[in-house]
């Protein structure tokens, strides 16, 4: 008996968590749906989270305001507008009340794919338990890390995940920072709805055409605006600028084709 009811429990647990998983991808794809259709509003969380036990980073994150994340919403609708998408109402950003409960850790090999996909389970389970008050009206979720200002500190990489509308964003408790922040949560979002990136992964260079802002300009270096999924003003074929400001960046084809304004 012991061996049927250990055998039954197996299969149960087994059976809810495929029940589990079945309702995260059907929720998960009608949420991209939702997100990619352009017709509807499309409500963005920013989520600031505590990332360390600094006095002067909690005291950062309770200064936040809106307005601090409301240049992101004006510069998508402008670049909308360079593609014929009127946008005026598609982007509502709302900051939500801080907290100190942090994401899983990536693991440090991201090759190793099943601890890749194992990480991105837990990340999912974690989001989920920690919505806004009102996840209901939130299909997108950008949870920004602060951290102290300290300059022996390495961030690890932001990112943003289409399977759940994620983004985790590694971030400086300091107001210089701040526009940094903007450009760097631009291009996480741009990845939630389905933008690759343009850059190579190991030099930070973007890659010719479609990670550079002006591909066809003559002479082509070095160019004056970056390419927001290539991240970083081309300079000469091997050297190049990180972009600080939305306004020293763009959408270009490529990135407009993959969310759909193309």
């Amino acid at each position: 008996m012991v061996g049927v009811s250990t055998g039954v429990f197996k299969f149960a647990r087994t059976a809810i968590l495929l029940v589990i998983l079945l309702s995260v991808w059907a929720t998960v794809n009608l949420q991209r749906n939702v997100a990619r259709d352009w017709k509807g509003t499309l409500d963005i969380a920013i989520v600031p989270l505590i990332a360390d036990q600094q006095a002067g980073t909690r005291r950062f994150v309770a200064g936040l305001k809106d307005r601090d994340f409301a240049e992101i919403a004006r510069y998508l609708t402008a670049q909308g507008q360079r593609y014929g998408r009127d946008l005026n109402h598609a982007f509502k950003l709302s900051l939500k009340p801080s907290t100190n409960r942090l994401p899983p850790v990536p693991p440090e090999h991201r090759d190793r794919k099943f601890q890749i996909a194992l990480w991105s389970l837990k990340l999912r389970w974690w989001a989920w338990r920690n919505r806004p008050d009102d996840h209901h009206n939130s299909q997108i979720r950008i949870y920004v890390l602060y951290q102290s200002p300290s300059e022996d500190m390495r961030l690890q990489h932001s990112l943003g995940l289409q399977n759940g509308l994620i983004g985790i964003i590694q971030a400086r408790a300091y107001d210089s920072q701040q526009s940094l922040h903007k450009v760097v949560i631009t291009h996480e979002l741009l990845h939630i709805l389905g933008a690759s990136d343009k850059y190579d992964l190991y030099t930070g260079q973007p890659i010719y055409p479609d990670g550079y802002a002006s591909p066809d300009a003559t002479p082509l270096l070095p160019q004056r605006t970056a390419e927001i999924m290539g991240r970083a003003v081309p300079l000469t074929e091997n050297s190049h600028r990180v972009a600080v400001f939305l306004r020293d960046t763009l959408i270009g084809d490529k990135t407009a084709r993959e969310i759909g304004w193309l």
